[in-house]
Parts: structure tokens; sequence; C-alpha cells
């Protein structure tokens, strides 16, 4: 995401980006479901889809995912938009006016904001929100068949989990000393990193332990450091 390299301050201190006269925040731990339900939005592999959906803009090409099949990415993704810029709720939703011309999407106008943003500009909010929450906007040039059976795997090993996400904030709270109703209010990326730091430092110590017993890993020991 070379593009957004400018932007890597801000993302790294969990602050807001501006960008074309919009101001976009993190998500917060609290928004978790719409950040879960957003997901496949955002990570979208156009390549794995027909060439006609795959030649588009990412827009566009949600937008006829959703008339084609009755999906909500969509709907999903302007919620997690007028999220980001702080727009007031109205009846548990934003403001935000899908704008066409001859049965084409053109963009979105923001009226709270006055202000209108068209397919293009989509394309660089897509990976500012990315970014600052992270998400994983796959490498179109990738094999689509092996990111697929990646993403697969990923799934089978959280459903055998069975995961809750309170659990998963108590945990985090229980092994970062943060207090749990203070991480409700973390960014999204700073909760993600935050766990993933928790799971290499568990990792490391528990995998220190088994080699100082003799043991050894047939790919090699999966924690080497608790930094990186």
């Amino acid at each position: 995401m070379q593009g957004v390299d400018k932007y890597a301050k801000a993302i790294r201190e969990n602050k807001e980006i501006e960008f074309d006269g919009f101001v976009f925040n993190p998500l917060t731990v609290s928004d978790y479901e719409l950040y879960y339900a957003a997901r496949p939005a955002f990570e979208l592999l156009q390549s794995s889809l027909p060439i006609k959906l795959a030649r588009m803009s990412w827009l566009p090409c949600l937008w006829e995912i959703d008339k084609e099949s009755g999906s909500k990415l969509i709907p999903l993704v302007l919620c997690v938009i007028g999220k980001a810029l702080r727009l007031p709720e109205t009846n548990g939703g934003y403001r935000i006016e899908e704008i066409q011309n001859g049965g084409e999407l053109k963009g979105f106008f923001f009226p709270d904001l006055a202000l209108f943003m068209g397919i293009q500009q989509m394309d660089e909010v897509r990976q500012i929100i990315a970014v600052q929450n992270d998400y994983e906007i796959p490498n179109e040039n990738q094999n689509p068949e092996l990111v697929e059976a990646a993403q697969y795997n990923a799934r089978l090993r959280s459903l055998a989990l069975k995961a809750d996400f309170e659990d998963h904030v108590y945990s985090v709270s229980a092994n970062c000393g943060a207090d749990y109703d203070e991480i409700w209010e973390w960014s999204m990326r700073k909760f993600l990193r935050t766990s993933a730091a928790v799971d290499r430092k568990l990792g490391f110590l528990l995998c220190g332990l088994t080699e100082a017993q003799g043991a050894t890993y047939k790919h090699g020991n999966p924690y080497p450091s608790w930094k990186y």
C-alpha cells in the first residue's frame, strides 16, 4: 500500500487522516460487529471474480455484486465510512446519498459535510480505512486459489475456537494490564496489534519451555522472538 505511506505517522499513532476534505477516524473496539461484518467488502479479492467484475474499480464491483446476489456490501462499507467520518446518526444510519447517471454509479454525496466522494476517491478511501483498521487488502496479482485456501483455513481455525469477542477483550485486559472498560474505546488496530503481541509473548515463553525440555519443531520454532 505505497499510496498510503504518507499517512504512516497518523496510522502508527491511531490518529485521524484527512483526505480531500474528509476526515477519517479509526474504528474503535466497540464497533467490532460492524468491523467484522464489513471485512469481506474491504478484503475482496477481485481477481477471483468473473472477468467483468475483476476489471471494475472496487466500488462499482461491490455495487454489481449487491445487485446480482442481493448482498449488502455497499451498505456495510457506507456504515464504516459514516462511522469513520463521525457523521451524525439518524435512525441507526447515516445520511449518504447514492449518485447515479444513466443507471451507472458515480459515487456518494454526504449532505452533512456538503462533499461528494467519487469512484476513484473511494479506491483511496478503501486503502485509508484498511490501514487504519488492520484490514488486509489482498494482492490482486496473487494466485486467487491460494489466497482463498489460506482464508478458508483461517476460517476453520476460528470456528474451532468458537470465539467470543467479549472473552477476547477480557483476555487482552488480563494479559496487558489495561482496564477492560477502557479497551472498548481503543482503536481496532491498537486492540488487534496488542492481542497479537500477547500471542507472541505467550507463544515465545511456551515454545522456549518446550525446547528447554529437549523437544524440537519440525518447521522451526513458531515463536523465535517475543518482539516480532
